[in-house]
């Protein structure tokens, strides 16, 4: 998906879902540059942080949250939340040049169908000194036992 607004992003989540199938071992992964209704965030904070930088990217009078909300109503499961509570941010990095990075968020997720969440053993963002330097982005990785 492309940094462009939720409108577009959502209209891509459409089409991406369409071609899931909820009985399969199917996965969704990568930066979606979009913000999940599951994730704490200080919005009045981060609506004002995000205006005085002129970003409108995750809404400018409320946060948005639609296309990962999207994904989690067509029965995906976000593996991030399967083994913390805890708030995983994936940008920015020490490495990061992205003025959209302004704040700690959670951008990057694995999707995964019921069927494959049956054999996930782990989820997580990777940080460490190396993750820190590689991209403006921590990446997440998942393991499966299949």
């Amino acid at each position: 998906m492309r940094a462009s607004d939720e409108d577009t992003r959502s209209k891509e989540v459409d089409e991406i879902i369409k071609k899931v199938n909820q009985d399969e071992l199917f996965l969704i992964m990568g930066d979606l540059n979009s913000l999940s209704p599951q994730d704490s965030y200080d919005e009045k904070q981060m609506l004002a942080q995000a205006k005085s930088l002129g970003i409108k990217k995750f809404g400018a009078r409320s946060l948005r949250h639609d296309v990962i909300s999207k994904l989690l109503n067509s029965g995906m499961i976000d593996t991030g939340k399967q083994f913390t509570n805890e708030f995983q941010s994936t940008v920015p990095t020490p490495y990061n040049h992205d003025i959209f990075h302004f704040t700690r968020l959670r951008l990057d997720y694995i999707f995964t169908t019921k069927k494959l969440l049956e054999h996930l053993k782990f989820a997580r963002a990777v940080k460490n000194k190396e993750t820190e330097k590689l991209s403006d982005h921590y990446p997440v990785e998942a393991e499966f036992n299949i």
